[in-house]
């Protein structure tokens, strides 16, 4: 949670024992109301930079996911905004529709785009210097075949390294 931006309740989550604070922007600024409402973009950031002014050793990380219209550019224009706020890890997901009441997915993101997406972040001034991290692959298709959606099949004819792997093989003929 952003707390509401309060100072003192972000202060003392910072002064708990925690090593790492996580809270995840989610998406780009333009779909933030759509996405996320209750919320704010930039009270998000503020949470991320005021752990790391109180508690400077901390280790900050925040999350975007992808598939739900976002550009490329808008990726790079939040990765550049994390490490102005002094983010230390910015990861990037697959989003995956938990339910109908959610917004659908717009695309799925093949692994050379995440590949791409990573490696263009890692090499701009302004969002490098932070640790970039692609999610597993495995991870975004345990939650589709947690979830039952049938493009899981799909799914793993653009990850052969999935086809291969026995936990997926175990997931998928659970669900078959």
């Amino acid at each position: 949670p952003d707390f509401r931006g309060e100072p003192e309740c972000i202060a003392r989550l910072v002064n708990s024992p925690l090593d790492v604070l996580a809270h995840n922007v989610e998406t780009v600024p333009r779909l933030y109301k759509e996405v996320r409402p209750g919320s704010d973009y930039e009270r998000s950031l503020r949470v991320l930079s005021l752990a790391r002014e109180l508690r400077p050793n901390i280790i900050t990380k925040s999350s975007i996911m992808l598939g739900l219209g976002e550009t490329n550019d808008e990726v790079l224009d939040v990765a550049r905004d994390l490490r102005r706020h002094d983010c230390n890890i910015m990861t990037l997901r697959q989003y995956l529709r938990p339910s109908t009441r959610e917004l659908p997915v717009q695309r799925y993101l093949p692994p050379e785009e995440f590949a791409e997406l990573r490696a263009v972040l890692g090499r701009d001034p302004l969002a490098g210097d932070g640790e970039v991290v692609v999610e597993a692959t495995l991870g975004v298709a345990e939650g589709l075949l947690r979830s039952g959606l049938g493009q899981i099949f799909a799914l793993a004819e653009s990850y052969p390294e999935l086809k291969a792997d026995q936990h997926f093989k175990d997931l998928q003929q659970r669900i078959s």
